[in-house]
């Protein structure tokens, strides 16, 4: 009885784990893969740490330049580098001007390259404050709205990472969307810990086992 109990526990923990290594196996093959980019505003400063980052991350990095988009192709992701943000009256006419003439436009131009089932993400530096603060928040959910409707479209996945103060902060909430610490790396790791938990679980059995095996049989 012992022993069919200890083989039933020992399968029942293999396939546990089997399904799990596959599940894990399954996340890894449906993760998006980020290896071509295209920025809509490489001028600005958030523009220019971006693509600086993506070419470390060995991103291939389009741009486009207003007339022209360098080495047109499709792309993995689009990100659009909306307007910055500004205190006062003009500031909220700039982001009207900025974003509504050109980068919703931009959008709706540039989305075409991107490969169906990648991203589109719209970022931005500035962080409205002031009297029109309220305003500013707003006018940035219509632009999430927009990003969101073009990307229904497309099929692609709307990220719609805000406003950061910082042009770095910016860049690098970015790159922490399009890179989830869920990397190759971690996936070797967690395969590792359960390769090592069902050795030491299977151990164990064989030496219930070997001890069962070596004590002598009970005084009838």
């Amino acid at each position: 009885m012992a022993w069919r109990l200890l083989a039933t526990l020992e399968a029942a923990v293999v396939v546990t784990m089997a399904a799990l290594l596959l599940y894990l196996a399954h996340r890894r093959r449906t993760r998006r893969q980020i290896r071509s980019v295209m920025i809509s505003n490489t001028k600005c400063s958030v523009g220019r740490i971006l693509k600086e980052k993506l070419k470390k991350q060995e991103c291939a990095v389009h741009t486009y330049t207003g007339a022209a988009i360098s080495g047109a192709t499709k792309v993995d992701a689009l990100i659009i580098v909306g307007a910055d943000s500004a205190s006062g009256l003009d500031g909220i006419a700039r982001l009207v001007t900025e974003d509504v003439n050109g980068n919703i436009n931009l959008l709706e131009s540039l989305h075409h390259y991107v490969r169906r089932g990648g991203c589109i993400v719209w970022t931005c530096a500035g962080a409205a404050s002031g009297s029109f603060a309220g305003a500013s928040h707003a006018f940035d959910a219509v632009l999430k709205a927009s990003l969101q409707h073009v990307c229904k479209s497309a099929h692609c996945e709307a990220i719609w990472v805000g406003r950061h103060a910082e042009a770095e902060a910016a860049a690098i909430s970015v790159l922490q969307t399009l890179f989830p610490c869920t990397t190759e790396n971690s996936f070797k790791y967690t395969l590792r810990i359960l390769s090592e938990s069902i050795s030491a679980y299977l151990d164990r059995c064989w030496k219930i086992v070997t001890l069962q095996t070596s004590l002598p049989p009970p005084v009838t």
